[in-house]
């Protein structure tokens, strides 16, 4: 009977290590899912709401709770944002029924992109760990007051 525990043990070890293999190997598949991004961020503690540019199309960009937002690598010659390139390639996390207002995930940040029938068409450059309800009903709402 003894015999039979003893047996037993690799196998069961064996297992287990088989199933933390694998779940390592997933947690480090999804970590590379989620694009890095065109900007560069510098997250603050004091979160404000701070106008950085304009897009293209007419758009603001405001960041919030970051003190530095690089943006050279969306900038057009015209000193506008560009609005494909704020977005390109980023993971759209979460949508609502509002005319189309979305967030967009990088490694390190989050795009909410605000899109209203009437109200807020701006997009909010933020930390990563910001939910889409709560930035929607402060940024996205309502107009903006600027």
């Amino acid at each position: 009977m003894k015999e039979k525990v003893k047996n037993k043990i690799p196998k069961i070890l064996i297992f287990m290590l088989g199933v933390l293999f694998l779940w390592m190997l997933l947690v480090i598949i999804f970590s590379m899912r989620v694009p890095k991004g065109l900007l560069s961020v510098v997250k603050d503690d004091t979160c404000e709401k701070i106008k950085i540019g304009e897009t293209e199309s007419g758009r603001d960009v405001y960041s919030y709770c970051l003190k530095e937002v690089n943006l050279d690598n969306v900038l057009r010659k015209n000193g506008k944002i560009s609005d494909s390139l704020l977005i390109k390639d980023l993971k759209k996390k979460d949508c609502l029924y509002d005319g189309g207002t979305c967030s967009y995930v990088a490694k390190e940040y989050k795009i909410i992109s605000c899109r209203r029938y009437e109200g807020s068409n701006d997009f909010v450059i933020t930390t990563k760990e910001k939910d889409i309800q709560e930035m929607y009903d402060q940024f996205c709402g309502e107009e903006i007051l600027k």
